[in-house]
């Protein structure tokens, strides 16, 4: 059996997943992306031109950093007093899965896969068709999930102001546009197929 060097095996990887971005291109979600670890464009799918895209996987890597570790750090301090701690159950730090956001540019959701990289899918903000230059708005919707808990409250959304302040409004998740459940249910699925079909990558230093 020939054997491929792991540069050359993540190429081989790049241009089938290329093909399976391409194939699930739709209406709810016009922008599909794969990041390496450092925001590298590893694999796109999008009618966007390329600088948008490199714009909009720097942006994704940074709001991955920033909001990735919120959850851990600060949801169970925000629980109310009949929450995790009041059943003699303390608070346990659960790894972020994905988030969801909304902006001026669409609804962005980022999904951490388990080789490292990270899976980006944008779609159209809810009553709004095509794209809009990229630019955060002063106030957006952040969805934060995480791996079920028995208490079911794995998801949490955050609204967070853009006026400097890092107070931050939690609440539960279970409303939203049905527009935004699909297309967030839909990038679950993708993130899904990409999980095993990049299962036991290791990407070079180089690739990073």
């Amino acid at each position: 059996m020939t054997s491929h060097p792991p540069q050359s095996q993540t190429m081989l990887l790049s241009k089938r997943i290329s093909t399976f971005l391409q194939n699930n291109i739709s209406p709810h979600l016009h922008t599909l992306m794969l990041l390496t670890p450092t925001g590298k464009l590893l694999s796109t799918s999008s009618s966007s031109p390329a600088s948008v895209l490199r714009h909009q996987g720097t942006l994704a890597l940074s709001l991955w950093t920033l909001y990735s570790p919120f959850p851990a750090q600060t949801v169970s301090d925000a629980l109310p007093p009949n929450g995790e701690a009041s059943n003699g159950h303390s608070p346990k730090s659960r790894e972020t899965k994905s988030i969801l956001i909304q902006m001026e540019l669409g609804i962005m959701v980022i999904r951490l896969l388990a080789c490292g990289l990270l899976f980006v899918a944008i779609g159209p903000a809810p009553g709004v068709s095509g794209t809009t230059t990229p630019q955060i708005q002063r106030e957006g919707l952040i969805s934060i999930s995480q791996p079920a808990s028995p208490d079911g409250g794995h998801e949490r959304e955050v609204i967070r102001s853009g006026e400097g302040s890092e107070t931050a409004s939690l609440r539960s998740a279970r409303g939203g546009g049905v527009g935004i459940s699909s297309m967030r249910r839909q990038a679950e699925e993708l993130g899904k197929w990409l999980e095993g079909a990049l299962d036991g990558l290791v990407l070079s230093t180089a690739e990073r």
